[in-house]
């Protein structure tokens, strides 16, 4: 019964008028706003407030509603209902979701009775332990008549306020509005604590201000207690009621709004009389430690200052919490101007956070934001660096659809209706989730179905899918995307979320962009992963970096499980290596396979014909590839001279084509540097151990481009069945013919077993004959094999079954062993014995069938050797790491395994005490 008792401008009178009022959907909430009533002619027409918002201006004091709301019908019942609704089987909820619940469903005054204010004051008040039901309260209300006539003392007895002192929730300021009388409002504002009686000023602002006439708010200055008792409720109030010449005076006294609450100096301050004098005393107060923090501060900056107000709501948000600083810059984001741009960069710069939303607003305003974006990328180089990329983004979104090959524009897939499986994306059963901002599909790089591109409604849907979908359990809706779209979109697609995703510093809750680089990428993406996963390891990142060889692993192709191979054998990280090698044993033994025959396989092609040869066409001019004599990749013009790279292109050559080839030369020579390297060192490794091949895989090993090429530069052997017999040496032709020294085709028996022969099987005369050969054709071997060194063990040291080293003054890091250990691929045995000081590396010799074994002592992993033994032992098998050695008979090992060994340990550490 909010009014001013016998007064002729009551608003009691006012209330009982009918009004126009109408339901609008406003940002999500239903509200009754006066948009036939109010002449809100704005004064920032690009500022998109609220209707109810608008009133935190200060210029709407003269833009007033002429006509109130028809208040509801009191029907106790329902609010019964309602109130157990909210109560949701718990006695109270939180103070912030009453005043929520109040404002979502009209509980304001003008828009209840004051018998219905009654009814929620005592609904959360009742002055014993407050009934659950709505039965028990309803049998309780019928001792109370609901006549919404309550005096100041029935409202402190129902609210259990102590006499003489109120003590009041803030969150109860829309009902107690709405049953006291216009009088009766001061001594509601001395009532409640600091932080409330602001709390309270803001609610009077916004659902009772704007209703009353002049006349009565003239009446209400004369009556304002604040000249009698200057407290601080009362210049609150006297704020709200708009009383400048007294607000004013009272800000200036204060320093840093020393002993009033940062709520309680803004809403002081909201009541001043100009936009200027507003200003100046908010960045008065902003210098000291002085902190808004509440979002209808940053509304009222917004509508009452309008632009001059950005930067004190930017500067705001970067200071706060992260709650909280999400409230100011979701109230930013209202200012559709060109100004906005500048403060949405700074966000964009300084807050991670922040940076969706910053870069969301970005996208929305292209034109603003590259000019703003170009003028600050003019200053640090990093920053210009991450501010392209954003342009670009911004660019990608503004620019029209990409075209089809045949170079027409591509048409957008949204409906579906045209494409079964595009018709199982719109049907896809998808929980409902969220995508990150920096994922915007409009951003991503375009998914192309058969000329078609991809909308971005159906690319959210597949992001969605991606959320849900584990490489244990795929969404079937990624399976049609894998199935339908070719890899080379997807590709591209799924290494640009996945980098942006790092760009942002690869927050854990979304790492589930990691798993489309498995689902969507292909053979250029794994060469780029692995070189991220051997690093991740050394940045603390393992657990990324095992997530990362799983994905190697989804995408399958032989290119990208070479490279899971690359990672086992060459990796310094001894877990993530354990985890590769495990993880190519398991691929093999599902394909029936040795590890090894598994690597023969998985070598690529590198766009290489059957001969070995590929051609850059510059148009006029053609070069092709011919591998150097350090196996450094060259190209051969049609002349015949032999250049490191591809020219540069000249006016005879076609622009356009010698473009395309040194953009491919660039990427070719990349990956047949990595390949070619890594099968020289297996072959190398196949003559150390003696690995044997079948005739037919030879064969087939020799069939393979790359492969092909540095056969003949390396020199063969044929075994007999048993392995026991070297039966011929040969190399191969560049025809593919197998030939002996006198150039001359020799044939191989389909029993054979075929291996890299090493120099200490071969006698004096062979050895010299493949020397005048190799050098005669001008072949460069791609390792040490003719002329490979040897290493013998003393008289002393042969007598026994350990070769024993015990390290004194020697200056050897274990590190420095452990590295030269692995590069010639021995493996660490996982599991160590005496505290972790013993370590062991074994390596198999298979044409002997012997394991060799090294074991080491250290204080510490980079601490110097301390003892060494080396072991042999029968067979092909691990190492017992809590069992002493008892190998074989030093003089029973094939001298040439000893010999390899010896070649694989420092030169220090073999030296007597």
């Amino acid at each position: 019964m909010l009014g001013t008792g016998n007064s002729v401008c009551s608003v009691q009178t006012l209330v009982r008028k009918p009004g126009t009022m109408k339901w609008i959907k406003l940002r999500g909430k239903n509200m009754y706003s006066p948009t036939e009533t109010v002449t809100v002619a704005q004064k920032f027409p690009n500022i998109q407030l609220d209707e109810r918002d608008w009133f935190y201006g200060r210029w709407i004091r003269e833009s007033r509603v002429t006509k109130t709301p028809e208040c509801r019908p009191f029907d106790l019942r329902a609010l019964l209902k309602k109130r157990e609704s909210l109560l949701r089987n718990r006695v109270l909820v939180p103070a912030d979701d009453i005043s929520e619940f109040f404002i979502k469903h009209d509980i304001t005054p003008f828009h209840i009775t004051a018998q219905e204010a009654e009814f929620w004051i005592r609904a959360f008040h009742p002055p014993h332990h407050p009934p659950t039901t709505s039965a028990d309260m309803l049998s309780r209300s019928q001792s109370f008549p609901y006549t919404g006539e309550m005096s100041v003392q029935d409202i402190k007895l129902t609210t259990g306020a102590l006499q003489g002192e109120w003590s009041i929730k803030a969150t109860f300021a829309l009902p107690l509005l709405s049953v006291l009388k216009l009088e009766q409002v001061p001594l509601l504002f001395s009532a409640l604590p600091a932080i409330g009686s602001a709390r309270c000023a803001n609610a009077f602002r916004l659902y009772v201000l704007p209703y009353l006439t002049n006349e009565v708010i003239k009446e209400l200055r004369q009556k304002c207690p604040v000249e009698q008792d200057p407290s601080q409720a009362n210049y609150l109030y006297a704020s709200c009621l708009g009383m400048h010449e007294v607000v004013l005076p009272r800000l200036n006294t204060l320093e840093d709004g020393s002993g009033w609450t940062p709520s309680m100096v803004a809403e002081l301050i909201f009541g001043l009389q100009t936009s200027s004098e507003i200003e100046n005393q908010l960045r008065k107060f902003l210098k000291g430690t002085f902190q808004l923090f509440l979002p209808h501060h940053a509304k009222f900056i917004l509508a009452t200052l309008g632009q001059n107000g950005l930067d004190i709501i930017t500067q705001t948000a970067l200071a706060l919490g992260n709650a909280e600083s999400d409230d100011w810059m979701d109230v930013l984001t209202l200012a559709e101007l060109p100004e906005t741009a500048k403060e949405m960069v700074e966000i964009y710069n300084k807050h991670r956070r922040l940076r969706p939303k910053a870069r969301a607003w970005l996208m929305q305003f292209p034109e603003w934001s590259i000019n703003e974006l170009q003028r600050q990328s003019a200053g640090d180089q990093l920053v210009a660096e991450e501010l392209a990329i954003l342009i670009a983004d911004i660019q990608k979104c503004a620019s029209p659809k990409p075209d089809s090959p045949d170079g027409e524009a591509c048409k957008l897939l949204d409906d579906g209706q045209t494409v079964s499986w595009l018709r199982t994306i719109e049907k896809s059963n998808l929980r409902p989730g969220t995508i990150p901002g920096w994922a915007d599909p409009r951003m991503l790089a375009p998914i192309v179905f058969e000329g078609n591109q991809i909308g971005p409604e159906l690319v959210r849907r597949i992001l969605l899918a991606l959320q849900q979908s584990t490489y244990e359990k795929i969404h079937p809706l990624i399976t049609e995307v894998q199935v339908h779209v070719d890899r080379n979109t997807t590709d591209a697609f799924g290494w640009d979320l996945f980098d942006r995703w790092l760009r942002e510093g690869a927050p854990p809750k979304e790492k589930w962009v990691m798993n489309g680089v498995g689902f969507f990428c292909g053979d250029q993406s794994a060469s780029r992963l692995t070189t991220l996963i051997c690093t991740w390891p050394g940045e603390g990142q393992s657990a990324r970096a095992v997530n990362g060889l799983e994905c190697l692993r989804q995408i399958g192709s032989d290119a990208a499980l070479l490279q899971l191979s690359k990672i086992s054998r060459t990796t310094k990280f001894k877990a993530l290596k354990a985890r590769a090698l495990e993880s190519m044993e398991k691929i093999a033994a599902a394909r029936s396979l040795e590890r090894e025959q598994l690597e023969d396989k998985l070598i690529p092609d590198c766009d290489l014909d059957k001969n070995g040869q590929r051609r850059f066409c510059f148009g006029a001019r053609d070069f092709c590839f011919v591998l150097g004599p350090n196996l450094e990749p060259q190209v051969r013009d049609q002349t015949g001279k032999i250049k490191g790279a591809l020219p540069k292109p000249d006016q005879a050559d076609d622009l356009e084509l010698a473009s395309k080839a040194i953009k491919e030369w660039k990427a070719f020579k990349e990956l047949i540097s990595q390949v070619s390297q890594m099968q020289v060192r297996r072959f190398e490794d196949a003559m150390v151990v003696g690995r044997r091949w079948h005739v037919e895989e030879f064969r087939q090993l020799l069939q393979k481009p790359l492969p092909g090429l540095l056969g003949r530069r390396i020199i063969w052997a044929a075994y007999d069945a048993q392995n026991r017999d070297l039966v011929q040496t040969f190399t191969v032709s560049e025809d593919g013919r197998f030939i002996n020294t006198d150039n001359r085709n020799i044939s191989l028996t389909d029993d054979a077993l075929i291996g890299v022969v090493h120099a200490a099987y071969l006698d004096e005369t062979t050895t010299k004959e493949w020397g005048e050969f190799l050098s005669d054709y001008e072949v460069f071997a791609p390792f040490q094999q003719l002329t490979r060194p040897r290493k013998g063990l003393k008289k002393d040291d042969l007598a026994a079954c350990v070769l024993h080293r015990k390290i004194i003054n020697v200056d050897v890091p274990s590190l420095v062993l452990v590295t030269l250990l692995e590069k010639k691929w021995w493996r660490r045995k996982e599991g160590q014995s005496d505290h972790g000081t013993d370590r062991r590396y074994y390596k198999h010799f298979f044409a002997s069938n012997i394991t060799a074994v090294i074991k080491y002592s250290s204080y510490a992993y980079e601490s110097n050797v301390r003892e060494l033994d080396c072991y042999f032992m029968e067979g092909l098998s691990e190492p017992n790491c809590f069992v002493s050695p008892e190998g074989l008979p030093l003089l029973e090992v094939d001298p040439i395994v000893i010999s390899e060994v010896l070649l694989s340990i420092p030169e220090a550490l073999l030296e007597r005490e």
